[in-house]
């Protein structure tokens, strides 16, 4: 008996914590996506790359020269073919769109598109071929405009410095040279993204505080209205194994909405005005840390709070089944 009603009380906060995720999330993907904060990070993290820096650390190039060499790589067909189309403010209403910036470049693509800025002559290419006894021309031709591109590259720079390593021995082996470089741009994209999650998560948390603050929603308090008060919480634990049972991890914000006002949940929207008093001597510690409960809850996302609804839910129904097999 005390089981299940410990689950009942678990369920009813997931779910408030999953619609709340829910708002969190959305809000944050919409900010995202609007201020193109992944492909500017894509962007930063590649142009942090061409800087060459000296013994100190400072960057010794000029920041917008630099930028100049990477747009020409980035406006290279393969990869303007990646740019995700986005609506403009106007086009809420209209259905206008734009282009945004890439957030994300395969491997292979990126070091094509750093290839094709370079043409190489007969002359080199026979010089390379001599070099690679005999290979074919694409060989010979790739071989000479990774040397150019070495060449080209700021001296000092991260990009330069791996490179060359990566590229020692090209002239007896141009494919296995290839392979380390298309791994070396993996990695760097794999950093790029770690870049764009950690600025991600900060967002995140910001907006979550902001929804507690708002809301006012005490876990604390909340857990002890789902205790005290049987028909709230059957309501609850029964709307959330509901919602679990759905097939949509973002499901209806205004409909679930609804679901939380129906449920009849008593906020303290003026937690700022809470008073320690002789019943209740730590209400105002206790509603601080409900609400930092809260605030951390809420960080974790919707699709988070979605996978403990349908794990807690799932126990819950199998509690009651054996329940109600007992004698």
């Amino acid at each position: 008996m005390l089981l299940s009603v410990v689950l009942e009380v678990g369920l009813g906060l997931v779910l408030v914590y999953y619609i709340l995720g829910l708002i969190v999330s959305t809000v944050t993907a919409i900010i995202t996506k609007g201020l193109e904060i992944r492909g500017k990070d894509l962007e930063n993290y590649l142009l942090s790359l061409y800087q060459a820096k000296d013994a100190s650390g400072k960057v010794a190039e000029d920041k917008n020269r630099l930028k100049g060499e990477l747009d020409t790589v980035l406006e290279h067909p393969l990869l303007t073919s990646l740019k995700p189309i986005r609506l403009t403010l106007v086009g809420l209403i209209t259905g206008a769109t734009r282009e945004g910036k890439v957030e994300k470049i395969p491997s292979a693509k990126f070091i094509t598109a750093l290839l094709d800025q370079y043409t190489v002559t007969n002359e080199s290419i026979e010089k390379l071929k001599t070099k690679l006894n005999g290979a074919n021309i694409s060989a010979a031709e790739t071989a000479a405009k990774i040397d150019m591109l070495i060449k080209s590259l700021p001296e000092g720079s991260e990009i330069r410095d791996a490179l060359t390593k990566l590229t020692e021995g090209i002239e007896k082996d141009v494919e296995t040279a290839l392979a380390k470089v298309e791994d070396w741009v993996n990695g760097v994209m794999t950093k790029a993204s770690a870049v764009y999650a950690a600025h991600a998560r900060q967002l995140v948390m910001a907006i979550a505080l902001v929804v507690t603050l708002v809301t006012g929603v005490d876990s604390i308090d909340i857990a002890a209205q789902l205790w005290e008060q049987p028909t709230l919480r059957v309501a609850a634990s029964a709307k959330a194994v509901e919602v679990a049972e759905g097939q949509e991890l973002e499901q209806d914000i205004a409909s679930l909405l609804d679901t939380l006002e129906a449920l009849e949940f008593k906020y303290n929207n003026d937690w700022w005005n809470t008073e320690n008093t002789a019943e209740k001597p730590y209400a105002q510690p206790l509603k601080i840390l409900g609400l930092l409960i809260t605030w951390g809850a809420v960080a974790q996302g919707s699709s988070f709070w979605y996978d403990v609804l349908k794990k807690v839910s799932s126990v819950t129904q199998s509690t009651k089944t054996s329940g109600a097999k007992q004698p």
